[in-house]
């Protein structure tokens, strides 16, 4: 085996079971949090990408077979990976340093690489910190088949946008440029994870058989609580409508999916290209239902009237705050009326959810009822809430951590639905407490 790729799980099975129980009224309103279960959609496309050029990969989803660590550990061993490659956010790195230091022990003549979003945006941290002897940087899809290509000779030490040590230091490569043309990548390897899971829980959440897809990179926006820029860049690039409407067509006829969740932060960034993705899946005739995720400021009654007519049923917006001072802190460049206008219209025509955030820098108690007054007279659909946690990669978690540099590894100890650690002005225990009553108030809220 050349390579196995491995989505690490955040939780252990039994705690998997137990959060879905506990949370699960939580989760039908629309929290993302509490129950982290996405495919792993990165690691199937370089698995794509590496299948193409010959290699034998295997992608093991932890997250998805709902394994506990031993049980993965085997598995790999099984495989006798030359390469084992873990992918890492800054919630799951803890886990995909231990698991690292454990392969290590097992395998000691594989190779261990480790990419994603917390090596890329802390690069040094994670080599130093951890058993990894190979860290990737920004999109593993372009320059993972020129390591392996030069693995076998010792070459890989120039491959772009790489770290590994050298004599207890940490080596940089030049980052890779962004990969400009998504279209050149090939379609998802939809067979190396387990889909049927991912499609079970989207059907017993929304009674229809959906999953998850994600078709553009990079954000020209500069809001300060997000990372995006630091992994995908300021430009935004997006597949063409008619390569995602041919994926969405091999979904349908393979696996009979239903429904799309488009997980990409502003789907419409570019109207001209939205209206012509409409257009695109109103000509293939296809009895998909789907969703979007955008901003308040990026809505229009001529593109919402286009996308109902080819099968959108929800817009997912990003409203954040109720408090015009949490807004400006956040550089959202939006004002509660823009919100407000935004949400009325969106609901002439489908669905609407909204994203909340609570505990952001300097924020009181006063801000955070200003959020959750706004969120109640709404009256959305469903909402999801998350406890405001400082990512690396971002302009506020710079400030934070410059004003606190011991608590950078608290960052690692939290999760979106709990906090160790306030960076508000609110207490953590009263913080964690107010998030549970906001939540609880709107799973009770009868659809």
């Amino acid at each position: 085996m050349d390579l196995v790729l491995i989505n690490p799980a955040l939780f252990k099975p039994e705690e998997y079971k137990e959060r879905f129980d506990r949370f699960l009224s939580w989760v039908k309103r629309g929290n993302m949090y509490v129950y982290p279960y996405e495919p792993p959609l990165g690691l199937a496309s370089i698995a794509a990408v590496l299948k193409e050029k010959g290699y034998k990969v295997e992608l093991i989803d932890q997250q998805g077979l709902h394994i506990g660590q031993e049980e993965l550990v085997k598995m790999i061993v099984k495989l006798q990976p030359k390469i084992i490659g873990l992918t890492a956010m800054t919630s799951t790195f803890p886990v995909a340093r231990k698991l690292g230091e454990i392969l290590k022990k097992e395998l000691p003549n594989s190779l261990i690489i480790a990419g994603g979003v917390h090596p890329t945006v802390c690069p040094e941290d994670t080599l130093m910190g951890s058993y990894f002897d190979v860290i990737f940087r920004g999109e593993a899809e372009a320059t993972l088949p020129q390591f392996m290509a030069t693995f076998p000779d010792g070459g890989w030490q120039n491959t772009p946008g790489i770290g590994y040590k050298a004599n207890n230091k940490v080596v940089l490569t030049n980052m890779p440029t962004l990969i400009k043309d998504l279209n050149n990548l090939p379609q998802l390897d939809y067979t190396s994870f387990p889909l049927d899971n991912y499609v079970e829980y989207n059907k017993s959440l929304r009674g229809i058989k959906g999953i998850s897809m994600l078709v553009s990179r990079g954000c020209p926006y500069q809001c300060s609580f997000c990372a995006v820029k630091a992994t995908m860049g300021r430009g935004w690039r997006c597949r063409s409508p008619e390569a995602i409407v041919e994926e969405i067509k091999f979904l349908h006829d393979n696996y009979g999916i239903e429904g799309i969740w488009f997980k990409d932060s502003i789907l419409n960034m570019d109207k001209k290209w939205f209206q012509q993705f409409c257009n695109k899946l109103l000509e293939a005739e296809l009895p998909i239902s789907w969703q979007f995720n955008t901003r308040v400021d990026l809505l229009d009654a001529e593109s919402l009237t286009l996308a109902k007519k080819a099968g959108l049923v929800q817009v997912d917006l990003g409203i954040e705050s109720g408090s015009a001072r949490t807004l400006a802190r956040l550089k959202k460049k939006t004002t509660v009326q823009d919100i407000i206008s935004g949400v009325s219209l969106a609901k002439k025509f489908v669905k609407v959810s909204g994203f909340f955030m609570i505990g952001c820098p300097g924020e009181t108690m006063e801000d955070i009822e200003m959020t959750f007054d706004l969120a109640k007279s709404l009256e959305l659909d469903s909402c999801s809430w998350s406890i405001y946690n400082p990512l690396p990669g971002s302009e506020l978690y710079e400030e934070y951590i410059m004003e606190n540099p011991k608590l950078a590894s608290e960052v690692e100890k939290t999760h979106f639905s709990h906090v160790d650690t306030s960076v508000c002005q609110i207490p953590v225990e009263i913080l964690n407490a107010k998030y549970k009553e906001i939540n609880s108030y709107f799973a009770d809220i009868k659809e």
